[in-house]
């Protein structure tokens, strides 16, 4: 899986944004039964509305963007 560019994603982030920098999101999201409605949405918000815990989506999404869990952001 190449990447362009490497985010580590915090609770804060754009999920547009961040499925646009790493298309591979789409496949996480489909796993949580999650579909494309959260236009201008944080993964805050987004974890609330779908009573997902913010911590494990997290975790997550940073291992799909090439982070393991013991890997500190920049």
């Amino acid at each position: 899986m190449y990447q362009f560019k490497k985010t580590y994603i915090k609770p804060h982030m754009n999920m547009m944004d961040l499925i646009s920098e790493n298309p591979f999101l789409l496949i996480m999201l489909d796993h949580f039964g999650l579909d494309m409605a959260f236009r201008e949405k944080d993964i805050s918000m987004i974890c609330k509305e779908n009573h997902i815990g913010p911590e494990i989506f997290l975790l997550i999404a940073n291992l799909y963007n090439g982070f393991s869990h013991l890997t500190l952001p920049d």
